[in-house]
């Protein structure tokens, strides 16, 4: 039989060594943030960097998603709060973009309940937006993510016996183009279903939908060095299967790309942020 003194010793080193590296998570120093704000500039009209939809070939053209990893770029447009069971969530009348969701069943310390865990948000610490908006043949006809819509109300809360909640948003164009963007929340569900009526007055509507996740390259401080766990982008359908791109990849060149039957997410450790376009359509 070995020496049970070296085993105890052994035991108690790598006991010490896991409550440092707990106390590094907990009390080690944090690096400041750094943010800078990039805008490109096409003759008079300044467009956000990556911001930048192409027209739709046609109605059956392929839905685009793209992940991008950029600096932050604010330009809000007035809040909506959505409350349900398990969400609260701020979507932005510019873009119906969701710009912070906070999971309400799910604290960031375990002796800390009342601090919850923020999925998504606008600020420059781990910065996270989903966007999503139209394209269409003809300019001028469609909302992207930087157009502004209408809201009935501010705030939508799922009251007791419902099983939904629906905030619709309205846009029209100048030639009479009228888009209801529909964000649909379900009780006890973390999907947001995001669906688009349009209405056209004299002619067809031809165009598609795109969705894009904003990423900023996550901040590392309060990683466990002695767990790994991935954060980064991720797609998948049935050709691609299941394939990663870190912040390093997507730093070279943004990850955009069409997908038929697939997903796109940008995984943070045990949580993720992804776009699922409905399956069976082009």
């Amino acid at each position: 039989m070995g020496n049970p003194r070296v085993l105890l010793y052994f035991t108690l080193f790598f006991i010490m060594y896991l409550l440092w590296v707990q106390w590094q998570v907990e009390y080690g120093p944090k690096p400041e943030p750094v943010t800078q704000n990039k805008v490109l500039s096409t003759g008079d009209e300044k467009i956000q960097a990556g911001d930048i939809p192409q027209p739709a070939a046609s109605a059956n053209a392929e839905k685009t998603v793209a992940a991008i990893e950029k600096e932050p770029v604010v330009n809000p447009g007035k809040r909506i709060k959505v409350v349900t069971d398990v969400l609260e969530v701020e979507i932005d009348t510019r873009g119906g973009d969701i710009r912070r969701v906070v999971l309400l069943d799910y604290a960031v310390h375990a002796d800390k309940p009342e601090e919850k865990l923020v999925l998504i948000t606008d600020q420059p610490f781990n910065y996270q937006i989903a966007q999503s908006g139209l394209v269409s043949v003809n300019k001028g006809t469609a909302p992207t993510h930087n157009a502004v819509y209408r809201s009935e109300k501010d705030v939508y809360r799922l009251a007791e016996g419902e099983d939904s909640i629906e905030v619709p948003l309205y846009w029209t164009s100048e030639d009479g183009v009228t888009v209801k963007k529909v964000l649909r929340f379900k009780r006890d569900d973390y999907a947001v279903d995001v669906n688009y009526f349009i209405t056209a007055s004299d002619k067809p509507w031809s165009g598609s939908d795109y969705m894009q996740v904003i990423r900023s390259r996550p901040d590392e401080s309060d990683k466990n060095t002695f767990i790994h766990t991935y954060t980064g982008g991720v797609i998948y359908n049935e050709e691609i299967k299941y394939e990663k791109y870190d912040f390093d990849d997507i730093a070279e060149k943004d990850l955009n790309t069409q997908l038929k039957d697939g997903w796109l997410a940008m995984i943070d450790h045990y949580f993720l942020v992804a776009w699922i376009p409905e399956t069976g359509k082009d």
